[in-house]
């Protein structure tokens, strides 16, 4: 007898325990709290583009048809000394969201050799219109090879919806001497303005 009353206040006892563990827990849950976060993505755009008149401006991403061509008599027509220029104006797109960074590579076709080049800034739309600074030094063009750019210049992405400010070109190709050029020989040059994002303060 004494034995089962024992038993029924262990039981009580191990009742009561398992109705205070559950109260213990739901106490617990009540005292935490959440906080979350949430957000949409999207990138951004990366455009530059050219003009041969300093108004109109268009992306010329391949070499055909290019932003720049010498279609210009003279430099059909090349002797050892003569220099040829031609102006080209760039700026980032409306659309661009980042600062760039611009050197200029130049691919020239196998069959003339003699030609050197230079591409310095003005400060207004043209190359009379006073030299500003120099992009890319007197360079040799190499026939049948890549001269890959080692100096840049830098272009800001415009405030807002507003293009890019726009920063004025010059490339001007000048014949070598009698022992460099040859007469009767053709040949072609491509120039890259490759643009890379540049957002570093």
């Amino acid at each position: 007898m004494v034995e089962q009353q024992k038993q029924r206040k262990v039981r009580a006892i191990l009742a009561g325990g398992l109705v205070l563990g559950v109260g213990a827990v739901l106490t617990m849950a009540a005292w935490n709290s959440s906080e979350f976060a949430t957000g949409n993505f999207a990138t951004g755009a990366f455009v530059l583009e050219g003009s041969t008149d300093g108004g109109t401006f268009q992306n010329h991403n391949e070499a055909n048809p290019a932003g720049l061509s010498f279609d210009m008599p003279d430099a059909l027509q090349l002797s050892p000394g003569d220099s040829v220029s031609a102006p080209f104006t760039v700026r980032l797109s409306e659309a661009t969201t980042s600062n760039a960074s611009v050197k200029i590579n130049a691919a020239t076709a196998a069959g003339l050799s003699g030609l050197s080049y230079r591409v310095y800034s003005t400060n207004a739309f043209g190359c009379t219109t006073g030299e500003v600074s120099t992009i890319v030094s007197d360079t040799v063009l190499q026939a049948g090879a890549t001269v890959v750019g080692t100096e840049s210049f830098d272009l800001a992405k415009g405030a807002g919806s507003a293009a890019g400010d726009v920063v004025n070109l010059c490339f001007a190709v000048t014949a070598g001497t009698q022992a460099e050029l040859t007469q009767g020989r053709t040949s072609s040059v491509v120039w890259e303005l490759a643009a890379s994002q540049n957002d570093a303060p």
